[in-house]
This record gives C-alpha cells, sequence and structure tokens, in this order.
C-alpha cells in the first residue's frame, strides 16, 4: 500500500512538472518542441513556423537552431523577425570561412574539418548542445584551449546552461523593451510560412568544397582560413545560390511566452 502512495505522488509530481513548463521540451532533439496558443491548444514547432514565426524566433531561437533551412530562407526575406539577443549575439547566416577557392558556411567546416572549427572558431558551436556532446566524447582534446576554460560547459548537457542564460537575457531585453511583449501568440502573420521546400538532411545540402575537393571528414588543416579575416565573413552570391540549405531538430531549451 505504502509503495503505491508513493508511486501516485511521483507520478503527480512529474505530471505537475510537465504542466508548469510546457515549453521546456527537451534540449537535445526538438522532436517535441511547441507550445500552447491562445486557445491552450498545444502546437509544434512546424505550426509556429506557419502561424507566428516572428514570435517563435523571438521567444524561441533553440527550436530552430538546427532548422537551417528556416533560418537561412527567413533571414534573407524577413531580417525583421531577428530582432531578440540572441540572433544579435549568434548571427548564422554570416558564420564561415574560405576553403579551396570557395567560401563555406560553419555547418561545411564542422562536418568535414571539426577540428580547426574548434581550434579557431569554438564560438561556432555555441548554440548547438548536440555536437559538443558528441564531439566532445569522441574528441576531449579539441575542447582544451582557454576559449573552453572561460565557456565550461556540463559536457553531459552542454545545451542546457547554455539557453538557461539566454533565457535570462530574453527577459532583461523584454523588461528593458515592454513593447516587445505586446506581440500576440498563434496569430497568422503574413508570408509566415515558409517558401517552397528546401533540400537538405539533418546535417544540410552537401556543399561546394566536400571530399571531392579534398576535405577529409573530421580533420584537415586548411590554409586558407584564418580567425582573423573570416569571422563573420558575408556570403558571396555565389554561395547563396548554392546553399538551399537543410536542417534537423533543434536543440535547446525555451523561454516563456
Amino acid at each position: 500500500m505504502k509503495s503505491r502512495v508513493v508511486g501516485w505522488l511521483l507520478l503527480c509530481v512529474v505530471t505537475c512538472t510537465l504542466m508548469a513548463s510546457p515549453a521546456m521540451a527537451q534540449y537535445e532533439g526538438g522532436q517535441h518542441f511547441g507550445d500552447y496558443d491562445e486557445r491552450h491548444v498545444w502546437r509544434g514547432a512546424e505550426w509556429w513556423h506557419s502561424n507566428n514565426p516572428e514570435w517563435m524566433y523571438s521567444h524561441h531561437p533553440e527550436w530552430v537552431v538546427e532548422r537551417r533551412d528556416w533560418w537561412w530562407y527567413d533571414h534573407q526575406y524577413h531580417p525583421d523577425w531577428f530582432w531578440a539577443p540572441f540572433w544579435g549575439s549568434y548571427p548564422l547566416w554570416t558564420w564561415g570561412a574560405p576553403y579551396g577557392g570557395a567560401w563555406h558556411d560553419y555547418w561545411w567546416w564542422h562536418r568535414y574539418h571539426p577540428d580547426w572549427m574548434y581550434a579557431n572558431h569554438p564560438e561556432w558551436a555555441g548554440p548547438y548542445g548536440r555536437w559538443m556532446r558528441d564531439d566532445h566524447g569522441r574528441h576531449p582534446e579539441w575542447f582544451r584551449s582557454n576559449y573552453w576554460r572561460d565557456h565550461p560547459r556540463d559536457w553531459a548537457n552542454p545545451g542546457r546552461e547554455f539557453w538557461h542564460r539566454e533565457d535570462g537575457r530574453f527577459n532583461n531585453y523584454l523588461h528593458e523593451h515592454p513593447e516587445r511583449r505586446s506581440m500576440p501568440s498563434g496569430e497568422k502573420h503574413a508570408g509566415g510560412a515558409r517558401g517552397p521546400k528546401h533540400a537538405g538532411g539533418a546535417r544540410g545540402p552537401k556543399h561546394v568544397g566536400g571530399p571531392e575537393r579534398g576535405a577529409h571528414p573530421g580533420g584537415g588543416h586548411p590554409n586558407e582560413a584564418s580567425r582573423g579575416h573570416t569571422q563573420h565573413a558575408a556570403h558571396p552570391e555565389q554561395h547563396r545560390a548554392s546553399h538551399p540549405a537543410g536542417g534537423g531538430a533543434s536543440g535547446g531549451g525555451s523561454k516563456k511566452k
């Protein structure tokens, strides 16, 4: 009898916790990302992207950082949606460096030259807890620079503290800019849905300069890229045309509406 009571109490605690923070979903893997709309109907990230993308990009960047097909397209046509502090600190669409005569974004660098990326641009991994958890598990030597001593992570869940901190920054921003709080949730925005479907897999489409150019996954020492002049480099038109982009599920936390 006693064990049944304890079991019921545990079930109640878990249920109450889930109800109290519905948008938290998961930090690792975004298949359950979502929130309740104004009618208290649960809506997944896909719905929010189609119906209120500006609210989603501002309140829940953790839902979309791995959906490169979303933010790549949307930032080109709706840069005003990216006003939250997160996007000012992490302008993903500008990250990359040249190699083999072509410019490649940070997804390509992580896929083909992760050791160089962690050595020269560790900040590119900042919003990607799953990258860091998996990479640190296989190659802890990539994380011994001063950067990681100054930016320590819980390697079992590298994204959790990051998104908690971003949540705090966002709440402070709303406190300083109360006019931003008036944005309704769940209201249809013109142009909210993304355009035609983009090609790409979990790590995005194949990039020019992949293995056929001699960039072997997991290694290499590129000699055309340097930290000084490539950080936040602009995308040339050739890169825009050849990168329709793709994405997977997001890893991250949550922010309250």
